[in-house]
This record gives C-alpha cells, sequence and structure tokens, in this order.
C-alpha cells in the first residue's frame, strides 16, 4: 500500500492523525514517573476523540457488531468498575487511563470517518518513528557505547515496540515487491534498519517473538506473493540478525544458548512469579487494583530477588491480581477474538490476497506483543497500547471486507441539532480532560514545592504543596511531602518557638494520618512519621519509645528492602543503647538482594563498625572492600578517608 501523500486543501483526517502521532511521540517519553509526559499522551488522545466524534454529526457513527468490538470494549468498562475496590483508588483512577490506551486508540480508528485514509496517513509517519528509534538505538551502541534503547528506561520495551512496528512493515514490503513498486528499495532499506536495532539489543524473548510474529508472516504470504519476494524479505531478515550478532561479538547467539538452562535463564523471573502467585492466592477473583501490585509486591518480594518490584514480567499474571480474574479473560479474549478473526479469513475467504497478507503482518506484530507479555509487561507500555489498539481496529476493518459484519448505525442528526450535540460532546470530554490537566498542574506543583523546600524557601514550599493537593486532593505523596516539610521546619526553628513547634508536629502528624488512610501501603508515609517522632519525642506525649519504634517497624513490615528505613531504625536503636538490635536490624537487610550503589556506602560502613566492634572483622573488611569498590567506581579518590569518617559516625 502506497504511503499518503496529503492533498491540498483542509483535510480532516490529517487533523485526527496529526493529533494520534503527537500522543504516540508524548508517549515515548513517559517513563513511569514523569506522569506529565503521559497526561501530555493521553489529553492529545481524547482531543483526537473529540476531534472524530465532532466529525460524525451528518454522516454518523458505525459500530461494528464484532467479538473483537465487545472484548475491548468489556475490558475497558471492567478496568474502569474494578477501580471501585481498588486498596488505592485515586491510583487505579490515575492507571486507568494509562491502560485505557490501547481501547481509547481502538476506538478512535474504529469511528473515524475514511479509515482507510486514516490507516494510509498513519503508517508512514509510524514507520519513520520506528525508524528514527532504530538509529538512535544503533548510535547509542556503536558511537556512545551505552545501551541501544533509545529513550526506554527497559531495553525490552524498546525492542518489543520496534517488533510492533517491523513485522507490519515487512508486510507492507512483501506488497511492494511484489508489485515492483518504487518504494521497495527504500522501504527494505528501512526495514534492514529495524531487524537490525532488534538484533544488537540482545533480547531473548524480543527475538524469539520477533522471529515467531514474521514466521506467521512469511507462512501467510508464501500462497499469496511471488517467492522472490518472500526470498528477499528472508535473506534481508537473516542479513541484519547476522550483522547484528556480528556486532555483538556473538553476543546474541549467546544470549540464545542461554535458554538451554530455562531455570537459570529466567531465575528471576521464577522468582517474581512465585511471590506474584502467592499474593494472587490471597485475591484471586476481582484483584486489588489498577497500579496496585508494586505498592503490595513488597511483602512477598523473594530476598534473592534483585528487581525492581513494578511489574509481574507477565502480563497476564498482573493484570489477574490488579483486575481480578475478568480482567485477564477480557484481555485474553482479545488476543484470541483478533486471531479467531485472521483464521476466519485464512479459511474462508478466496482471493483477498493482499489484505490477507496484511493481515497477517498487523497480527504478527500484535501477537509478537502479546507472547512476549507472558516474560515481560508489554500491556503496561503506553506507546506500545497506542500503537495496539490502532492495529486491532485495522484488523477489524480487513475482516470486515470478506464477510458482512452487521453494525449499530447511530445518526445523531436524527436527535439532536448540531449545537446540542457539540456542547454534549464537549461536556461528555470535559470530566476526563479536567482531571488529566488538573493532575499535571498538581505534579508541577508538587515538584517546585521540592525545589523551593531544598533552597530553603518552606513558606513558597507549603504554598506550593497547599496548592497541588487542591489539585489533586486524592494524592497522599502531596500529603506526605508536605508532612516532610513540617518536619523540617520543627528542626529549623529555635527552642523559644515550642507553641509553633507543637502547632507544625499537629500539622505534620494530621497529614500523615490522612496520607495513610489514602494509601495505607506507601512505607514512605511511616518513614516521616518515624522521623517525625523520633526528633521530637518531647512532644509526642506518652509511650514515646513505643510509638517511634511501631513508626519504623511497620515501615520495614511494609518494605523489608526499604534500606533508607532500616538506617534510620538502626541509627535511634543506637541512641538508646540497643546495640545488638539494630545490628540485627541492618543485618537482615542485607539478605535481600540488591543493586549495588553508591547509597549504599552509609549502611554498609555503619553495619561494618556493628560488625567489628561484635568482633567479626572478617566480615566487616567484606563490607569495607564492597565501600572501597562503590566509591572507586563512583570516581572517588579518597576512598579510605571516606570510609573512616563514616566509620567513626
Amino acid at each position: 500500500m502506497r504511503f499518503a501523500i496529503m492533498r491540498r486543501g483542509f483535510e480532516p483526517t490529517w487533523i485526527a492523525v496529526l493529533l494520534f502521532f503527537s500522543a504516540l511521540v508524548a508517549s515515548l517519553f513517559f517513563q513511569g514517573a514523569n506522569g506529565e509526559m503521559l497526561v501530555a499522551a493521553e489529553i492529545l488522545l481524547l482531543v483526537c476523540a473529540v476531534w472524530v466524534v465532532w466529525q460524525c454529526y451528518d454522516n454518523g457513527f458505525d459500530i461494528p457488531r464484532t467479538g473483537l468490538t465487545f472484548a475491548v470494549t468489556l475490558y475497558w468498562t471492567w478496568l474502569a468498575i474494578s477501580i471501585t475496590w481498588s486498596r488505592v483508588p485515586y491510583v487505579s483512577f490515575y492507571v486507568f487511563w494509562w491502560m485505557g490506551t490501547l481501547p481509547l486508540t481502538f476506538w478512535i480508528c474504529t469511528l473515524a470517518r475514511g479509515q482507510e485514509r486514516v490507516w494510509r496517513y498513519i503508517q508512514g509517519p509510524v514507520l519513520l518513528l520506528g525508524f528514527a528509534l532504530a538509529l538512535t538505538g544503533i548510535y547509542q551502541l556503536l558511537v556512545l557505547g551505552q545501551v541501544p534503547q533509545a529513550m526506554f528506561l527497559n531495553i525490552n520495551s524498546y525492542a518489543s515496540l520496534l517488533n510492533l512496528i517491523t513485522i507490519p512493515a515487512a508486510a507492507c514490503f512483501l506488497l511492494f515487491n511484489a508489485r515492483q513498486d518504487r518504494l521497495t528499495i527504500p522501504l527494505g532499506m528501512v526495514l534492514f534498519v529495524l531487524v537490525y536495532a532488534i538484533g544488537i539489543t540482545q533480547g531473548r524473548g524480543a527475538l524469539l517473538t520477533f522471529i515467531l510474529g514474521a514466521g506467521l508472516l512469511i507462512s501467510v504470504a508464501i500462497k499469496h506473493v511471488p517467492k522472490r519476494a518472500v526470498q528477499t524479505l528472508l535473506v534481508l531478515i537473516l542479513s541484519a540478525l547476522i550483522l547484528a550478532n556480528i556486532t555483538s561479538q556473538g553476543g546474541m547467539l549467546d544470549r540464545f544458548r542461554t535458554l538451554v538452562d530455562p531455570a537459570s535463564a529466567g531465575f528471576t523471573r521464577f522468582l517474581i512469579w512465585q511471590g506474584s502467585w502467592e499474593m494472587l492466592k490471597e485475591f484471586p477473583w476481582w484483584g486489588i487494583g489498577l497500579g496496585n501490585y508494586s505498592l503490595a509486591w513488597p511483602p512477598y518480594w523473594n530476598p534473592e530477588d534483585a528487581s525492581a518490584g513494578f511489574f509481574v514480567h507477565n502480563d497476564y499474571l498482573q493484570i489477574w491480581i490488579e483486575a481480578g480474574l475478568p480482567g485477564l479473560l477480557l484481555l485474553v479474549s482479545i488476543v484470541a477474538t483478533a486471531l479467531w478473526m485472521f483464521v476466519r479469513l485464512l479459511n474462508q475467504a478466496r482471493g483477498y490476497g493482499d489484505s490477507k497478507v496484511q493481515m497477517a503482518g498487523l497480527l504478527g506484530g500484535f501477537f509478537a506483543i502479546a507472547t512476549h507479555s507472558l516474560v515481560d509487561f508489554n500491556f503496561y507500555v503506553v506507546p506500545i497500547l497506542a500503537l495496539s489498539g490502532a492495529i486491532l481496529a485495522r484488523v477489524q476493518t480487513l475482516a470486515a471486507a470478506f464477510e458482512s459484519v452487521q453494525s449499530w448505525r447511530i445518526q445523531p442528526r436524527k436527535w439532536l441539532g448540531l449545537a446540542a450535540y457539540r456542547t454534549i460532546i464537549l461536556l461528555l470530554f470535559m470530566f476526563p480532560l479536567t482531571y488529566l490537566s488538573t493532575l499535571s498542574l498538581s505534579a508541577r506543583e508538587t515538584s517546585k514545592g521540592v525545589e523551593l523546600a531544598e533552597q530553603g524557601l518552606l513558606e513558597e514550599a507549603e504554598e506550593s504543596f497547599i496548592r497541588a493537593a487542591r489539585l489533586n486532593p486524592r494524592a497522599d505523596n502531596i500529603l506526605m511531602t508536605q508532612a516532610d516539610l513540617y518536619r523540617h521546619a520543627i528542626m529549623v526553628l529555635p527552642a523559644s518557638f515550642d507553641g509553633k513547634k507543637q502547632e507544625l508536629f499537629d500539622l505534620a502528624r494530621e497529614l500523615l494520618t490522612k496520607a495513610e488512610q489514602l494509601n495505607p501501603l506507601r512505607v514512605q508515609t511511616f518513614l516521616v512519621r518515624a522521623r517525625l517522632y523520633q526528633q521530637n519525642p518531647e512532644l509526642l506525649g506518652g509511650d514515646q519509645e513505643v510509638q517511634i519504634a511501631n513508626a519504623f517497624e511497620h515501615a520495614i513490615r511494609l518494605n523489608p528492602r526499604s534500606f533508607g528505613a532500616r538506617l534510620a531504625y538502626a541509627k535511634y536503636l543506637l541512641s538508646r543503647g540497643r546495640t545488638k538490635q539494630a545490628k540485627e536490624v541492618l543485618e537482615v537487610g542485607l539478605r535481600y538482594a540488591h543493586t549495588e550503589h553508591i547509597s549504599f556506602v552509609p549502611y554498609y560502613a555503619l553495619t561494618a563498625k556493628l560488625r567489628s566492634d561484635a568482633g567479626e572483622p572478617d566480615r566487616a573488611l567484606e563490607l569495607k572492600l564492597k565501600i572501597q569498590q562503590l566509591l572507586e567506581t563512583a570516581g572517588a579518590n579518597t576512598a579510605s578517608n571516606t570510609v573512616n569518617a563514616n566509620e567513626r559516625k
């Protein structure tokens, strides 16, 4: 299919395509913590949806009565319903928009006028975007000597997105080659770069699922395009992968050899799955709420698991944990229904060779993502969700071309005037647009408050936190951060300001109580409370030591890997003369696998000192050597002096 060139004059379809593509680009920069980019992407998609629906007044809506339409819509609906029993509802509501990207883009592409034009216009820019991402990864590896992952934090997500773009592009290449189209050579060059970029990531899951998806495409295409086209594609793919293996000095094939021992190759994932299964057994039917997995996960964390703890690395298991069994079944039904449409096209339709090849490419890409999601978290990556929704809508359009698909036809002009129709549209979309906008403004005010606090401008920081809380009153992290600000303010106030100290202490305590009610799973809330109590025992009243210890211990129970909480608690215990208990708190923390980092130096230093004092010089030396290595890695030139200083503390 030839990539479209914009016609002269006003073309409404281009507005929708531009908004969708802008949302896709914005979503690439969302890395979990920077919520402003997610908000930007979702707002652009919502504006795109408004634009599409805005254009449907005269011609109306055609809603296909297919299993895929039902599956996607029910999945989206269930995600919304599951918020009602979430353990942390505001987190689930936020993640609902994140996970709802797939259904939203599916409906945008389904309702858009001129679906053929939409797809023609969109595939060229998406391919160029994939090409740019591939070149970025190649530059990172060959020039900068870095991990090839573009702007992604996870290299597997980068490779998966390339899979989703590359396999449909391979279908276009086959069709162009069959017609001897003049775009065949440039598309082949782009395709070579994309496959090479996938290869140099050395991702076992991404490469295996690429082979599966490409194999699905080739098995269908060989019946509908000339053999020379298929042979050319195979040569192109193999040469790109061979070059990638040469570039990695055999690393790509070495990674595949590790699959001979699956227990070793997937050791970390097996540990995650084991703990996640234990969590699932406590909430098997309705789930704990979207986005709540990472909050509820720490108590189930295996000490040998050094992963970040944000994802299960199996989307189906994570959806089951978060959205319950219905959420899992509905997600699986989306994948199964799309594949069933494809099987029906292959078995029942005569002709339609181009459609079959194109559909094989689209589903080959989606199938690669769905399969890879058994060992990764592709269905939690926003750009992958956005493209998957568009691909599923296109699959449905292709399937409808060969069999009589009935539709519900809704014609607004029969029921409403144009002004009333557009007013209703704006009102319907005003709520999510307002929510997302205030979310972004709240995050900005919170960041501003943190920066002001770091500069010592406590009053200005307080004003920022108050504004942030007004914009997003359900966010416990804002309340917790504001309480921590008051804790710092109490520390810098002179002793003569006892009344003001008590006022700030009470405010901080009240904010922490509210934060705990909103989110009982955030460890930082209890750590701030413990530090507040520890620094101001005279303001606590009775049972001071019990209250301080309870706050520290609760934080550690919530997350046994909270090394900051363990270090702070150990220092408190030492101040009370409880050396043996302080050492035990630190030693237990070291049983948990973790990524070595310069921030662990104070933890190691204090533990080494306590080991020395306890008559364990060999074990103390072990930690001192670790400290030395960390400081050398960080470029410290006075490592031994720092170690001695930390020991004296």
